[in-house]
């Protein structure tokens, strides 16, 4: 069987008008990025909701018309604004995997009935979730702004590196939702910090 190859001229002239491109200024306008809620809530909004980022291709609320990530910004933007307990990380510390799953099928489920609950591998991302909150409690006083400030604003390299101790890619490889090598959750939760005005990067060219 031949193995697949990299096509690396054409990888190139997709990069090449890839790079021109420019997202409509309403983009940055959406609610997710103006929560009324407290800088600790709504990083954790962000950070959760990049956690389980993965595989959404089911989710989907047909009243709201939402699917994928923009179903995810509604239920976690909601849920800071709202001050959930489910953004409460000793609260959370005291669920079980299934507990958490229970409790999240309603909120992704367009009439609140758990039995139509789009978000599949629910055992999957509560454990995300959860390994969030204990490692912040663990290394962070459970703040993750403590997380924010231990990074000083940088992002640095790749995990990897040798010279990389604080930087933001670093710090979020703790999470196990955040260990790819391609650093694409990383990545996704940084811009939202970025561009709701929560921090400001003093190495941008360090973005993966």
């Amino acid at each position: 069987m031949q193995q697949v190859k990299v096509d690396t001229k054409q990888c190139q002239k997709i990069g090449g008008i890839v790079k021109t491109l420019k997202f409509r200024p309403d983009f940055y306008n959406r609610k997710f990025l103006k929560l009324k809620a407290s800088e600790e809530k709504i990083i954790l909004a962000y950070l959760f909701a990049s956690a389980i980022c993965h595989q959404t291709h089911s989710l989907w609320n047909s009243k709201l018309n939402l699917k994928g990530w923009d179903y995810l910004e509604q239920v976690f933007g909601k849920l800071a604004e709202e001050d959930s307990p489910l953004l409460d990380l000793k609260y959370l510390q005291s669920l079980l995997i299934n507990q958490l799953s229970i409790k999240l099928m309603p909120l992704f489920s367009e009439n609140g009935d758990p039995k139509n609950c789009t978000l599949d591998r629910l055992s999957e991302r509560s454990d995300f979730i959860l390994d969030i909150a204990n490692v912040l409690n663990d290394k962070y006083q459970s703040k993750i702004t403590n997380l924010i400030k231990e990074s000083n604003g940088l992002l640095n390299s790749r995990p990897t590196d040798s010279n990389d101790k604080k930087g933001l890619y670093s710090l979020l490889n703790d999470f196990n939702a955040f260990k790819d090598p391609q650093m694409k959750k990383s990545t996704v939760f940084i811009k939202l910090l970025v561009n709701s005005g929560l921090i400001k990067i003093k190495d941008p060219k360090n973005f993966v």
